[in-house]
């Protein structure tokens, strides 16, 4: 199994249990259904970028890179989900509502149109996992670029707040926590950037991956160690009040 494969599923088999966790808490009354469902969206487009796992499922959905399109458009989710309920954890309702609200509902819905629009432009004639085949056409390059827009303006939206909040905090877990969230958000915006560049050279692309994989693993990380660093009061909330 080549490493890149593996990381990839350890990434998705972390985000699965976590996915897991958090449908026991919401099945048992508490817990946070948005960061359920980013968890769980999470762990399938993971899911669908090993190899062996897209091939199945793409050919189900007529082998036409169908499952592709749908794990990008997945990735809006997640941060639509998940970025507002990290500033929510912070205490920053202001940042959330305008993840979740506006502007933030609005570009996302901008990047998903722009997004399916590039797909069904470009010319895809065989099931390829990442679309490597085509980087030949600006509309795959654009298309891979816009899937990671939303995400990142998102991700920006974090940065400022998570390095106040690691300052603010007393206890050495919070700081650590708050850290490598700000610091995995922190390299989210430079993805779509580099994606765009491959257009130019495509050996980019491996530095692309080279930033998104240690993004995702820091904002685990981080979110892992403290939860989002929610109180325990937070954390015990129920489901039916969560925010």
């Amino acid at each position: 199994m080549p490493f890149s494969v593996f990381v990839t599923a350890t990434f998705a088999s972390a985000f699965t249990f976590v996915s897991l966790v958090r449908l026991v808490r919401l099945v048992r009354g508490i817990g946070s259904r948005p960061l359920f469902l980013a968890h769980a969206v999470m762990a399938c487009c993971l899911w669908l970028a090993v190899p062996a796992v897209y091939r199945w499922v793409d050919a189900l959905l007529g082998g036409q890179n169908i499952a592709n399109l749908l794990s990008h458009i997945g990735f809006a989710f997640i941060f639509y989900w998940g970025a507002s309920e990290a500033a929510l954890g912070l205490g920053r309702r202001d940042v959330a509502d305008r993840i979740r609200k506006l502007p933030g509902g609005g570009i996302a819905l901008v990047c998903i149109a722009a997004l399916i629009t590039t797909f069904v432009l470009a010319d895809l004639p065989q099931s390829s996992m990442g679309l490597n085949e085509f980087y030949d056409q600006p509309t795959v390059i654009a298309y891979k670029a816009l899937s990671f827009a939303y995400p990142a303006w998102a991700g920006a939206q974090l940065v400022w707040p998570f390095a106040l909040a690691a300052r603010a905090r007393q206890r050495p877990l919070q700081r650590v926590s708050f850290t490598l969230m700000c610091a995995g958000f922190l390299l989210l915006p430079a993805v779509p950037v580099l994606q765009a560049l491959v257009v130019l050279d495509p050996a980019l692309q491996a530095v692309t991956d080279g930033v998104l994989f240690p993004s995702i693993a820091l904002v685990l990380l981080g979110a892992s160690a403290a939860l989002f660093a929610r109180s325990a009061k937070m954390r015990k909330k129920p489901a039916h009040q969560a925010d």
